[in-house]
């Protein structure tokens, strides 16, 4: 995953705008370290900009000026996660979202919904975690570049539906699933424990 954009819904509060603060991708359950030029762009935005949800800070925060608003994470490069988690901030808890959407892409182009929640019983607490979460979606293997490698953690689900893709390396515990017709190429199963079902190819 390369590019990662948050869709803020419905708030706590009555015609309030949605605010997050700290935004964080995970992989085992760790958060994953921000690179140094990573770059946030938003549909819309005030005087805290999208730029608070990767800052490292839980005070700070990002407020919609409109809504519908996304978030678009730009990491640089691709990186490999399985979930996220994120951070009330110090908005006032009417701006709470208490529905959002998560979804990711390799070239900005082709997103997927990696994770939807909505109606959660979100913290009033201020600067606080909200929770963490696991990417409840499985997406083709093109949402990753080829040249890295993907975790498929333990009841995740990768799905394989095109004629061709290749990964570096394939670990976890999770299923692979290659539907008819899709193949499916990967440099090293050294770490991979999990299952393979469907009925695409496997190629090493």
């Amino acid at each position: 995953v390369r590019y990662v954009r948050v869709w803020p819904g419905v708030t706590r509060g009555t015609n309030t705008m949605p605010a997050m603060g700290e935004f964080q991708l995970t992989l085992k359950g760790r958060p994953i370290a921000w690179p140094t030029n990573v770059t946030v762009t938003a549909t819309s935005q005030g005087v805290n900009g999208a730029t608070n949800l990767v800052d490292n800070s839980s005070r700070s925060y990002w407020i919609a000026t409109a809504t519908p608003v996304s978030a678009t994470v730009d990491l640089k490069a691709s990186v490999q996660c399985d979930g996220y988690r994120w951070y009330t901030g110090s908005a006032d808890s009417s701006n709470d979202p208490l529905s959002w959407r998560l979804e990711v892409s390799a070239d900005n182009a082709a997103w997927f919904t990696a994770d939807a929640k909505t109606n959660q019983a979100v913290t009033t607490t201020r600067c606080a975690l909200v929770g963490a979460y696991a990417f409840g979606n499985a997406w083709p293997c093109d949402a990753v570049s080829a040249s890295t490698g993907a975790y498929v953690a333990s009841g995740a689900v990768l799905r394989v539906s095109l004629p061709s893709e290749s990964l570096a390396a394939l670990t976890g515990s999770g299923e692979l699933s290659l539907t008819d017709g899709a193949t499916l190429g990967v440099g090293t199963l050294l770490g991979f424990s999990g299952s393979v079902s469907g009925g695409g190819r496997l190629t090493l």
